[in-house]
C-alpha cells in the first residue's frame, strides 16, 4: 500500500493522517473546510470517562485506554511541533448527593455542596490540539484538499474518490472519518454497498472569561459542565439536540446553560461571555463508534464518536493504523467493527 485518502479533516482524520504519514504512506485529506473546523472545533475537550461511567464496558475500556495514553501522546506532539495544546490534569469535581468531598478540595469559587472527586480526569484545548495535529501532518507531507467527497468506488486494485461533480483521487485505501457528514458518503465495489447510518447531534456551548479569579478543576453535575482553559476562559456546555444539520445558536439556551453553571460557580453569573457556538456530533444508531475495515476491500471507517471524538482520536488512529498497515485487529477495537 502506497497511498491513502482520508475523508474528513476533523480530529479523528487528522490523528489518523499523522499516524499513517509517519509510516511513509502518501496521505491526502479531503474536507470542504480547513482542518478541525467542525465538531472538533466546537468541543469542550473533556477527557473524563471515569465521571461519565458509560454503561457499555467495552466502550468504557476504550475510553479509559484513550485517556491514559493522552499525556504521552501530547508530550510527543508538543515536542514535534513546538505548540502547546493545553492539557490539564487537575481532575474533575462531580456535584452529587453521594459525594464525600466536603470542602470541594478548597476550590473557593464553588458553591459548597457534596461532590465526588475524580483526580485522574483530564482536559485538552481541542482547538490547539487540532492546530498542532494539522502542523504535524504538513510536516509529514500530508496533502489537504478542500473538497467534499460523496462517493467511493472500487475499480480493480484502486479506490476512486469522487465528489458530486468530479473524480477527486484514486488511492490504495480510503478511510471515511467525515463526522456528522459520513453518512452522506456512499461506497460500493460491485458486490457490496456501504452506507453508514450516522446522524448529527447538535450541541450548543459557550465560553466566559474569568477576570481576576481562576477555576482549577473541571466541574459538572447532571445538567452542565465547566472546563477551565489555560488562557482564563471557562467553557460551559452543552446541549444534546436531535435537530439535523442546524448549527444556529439560541441565546435563551445559552442563558440556561450559564444559569446552571452559576449554581455551581456563582462568579459565572457576572463573567463576560467571550463566545457562543454550536457543533454537530456524529452519532451512530447505537451511540457507539464504528472503527475498522468494511466489506469493501481497502475501505475503512472511523465514525460515530459522538461526544468522545477528542478523547478517542489518538487511540483510534493508532489502533486503526495497525489494521490498515496489515496487522491484526486489536482486542480493544473488536466490539466496534463496522
Amino acid at each position: 500500500m502506497k497511498s491513502i485518502a482520508i475523508l474528513g479533516g476533523g480530529v479523528v482524520g487528522l490523528a489518523l493522517a499523522r499516524e499513517l504519514a509517519a509510516h511513509k504512506l502518501r496521505v491526502t485529506v479531503f474536507d470542504p473546510q480547513a482542518p478541525g473546523l467542525e465538531a472538533s472545533w466546537a468541543a469542550a475537550g473533556m477527557l473524563a470517562p471515569d465521571s461519565e461511567k458509560h454503561p457499555d464496558r467495552h466502550f468504557r475500556a476504550l475510553q479509559v485506554a484513550a485517556r491514559d495514553g493522552y499525556p504521552e501522546y501530547v508530550a510527543a506532539l508538543e515536542k514535534e511541533t513546538g505548540r502547546r495544546v493545553g492539557l490539564r490534569t487537575d481532575g474533575l469535581l462531580m456535584m452529587s448527593p453521594k459525594g464525600t468531598v466536603k470542602d470541594a478540595l478548597r476550590e473557593p469559587e464553588l458553591v459548597w455542596q457534596p461532590a465526588l472527586f475524580f483526580p485522574g480526569e483530564y482536559s485538552v484545548d481541542n482547538r490547539l490540539l487540532c492546530a498542532a495535529l494539522a502542523q504535524s501532518c504538513k510536516k509529514h507531507r500530508v496533502e489537504f484538499v478542500k473538497a467534499a467527497a460523496t462517493r467511493v468506488e472500487r475499480s480493480g486494485e484502486v479506490l476512486r474518490v469522487s465528489s458530486e461533480a468530479r473524480v477527486l483521487a484514486e488511492a490504495d485505501a480510503v478511510v471515511n472519518s467525515a463526522g456528522a457528514w459520513s453518512g452522506r458518503i456512499s461506497a460500493q465495489d460491485g458486490r457490496h454497498h456501504v452506507n453508514l447510518d450516522i446522524r448529527p447531534v447538535k450541541g450548543q456551548i459557550c465560553a466566559v472569561r474569568a477576570d481576576g479569579w481562576k477555576l482549577r478543576y473541571m466541574v459538572r453535575d447532571e445538567h452542565v459542565y465547566l472546563v477551565p482553559r489555560e488562557d482564563g476562559r471557562i467553557v460551559v456546555g452543552a446541549t444534546m439536540e436531535d435537530v439535523g444539520f442546524d448549527k444556529s445558536v439560541d441565546s435563551g439556551v445559552i442563558a440556561k446553560l450559564l444559569e446552571g453553571a452559576a449554581k455551581l460557580v456563582p462568579k459565572i453569573r457576572n463573567a463576560p461571555i467571550v463566545e457562543s457556538w454550536a457543533g454537530l456530533r456524529p452519532a451512530s444508531r447505537t451511540g457507539l463508534p464504528l472503527i475498522g475495515a468494511t466489506t469493501i476491500p481497502g475501505y475503512y471507517v472511523s465514525v460515530g464518536h459522538l461526544r468522545n471524538g477528542i478523547l478517542l482520536a489518538p487511540l483510534s488512529a493508532q489502533l486503526l493504523g495497525q489494521i490498515i498497515l496489515g496487522g491484526k485487529t486489536p482486542e480493544l477495537l473488536k466490539p466496534f467493527l463496522p
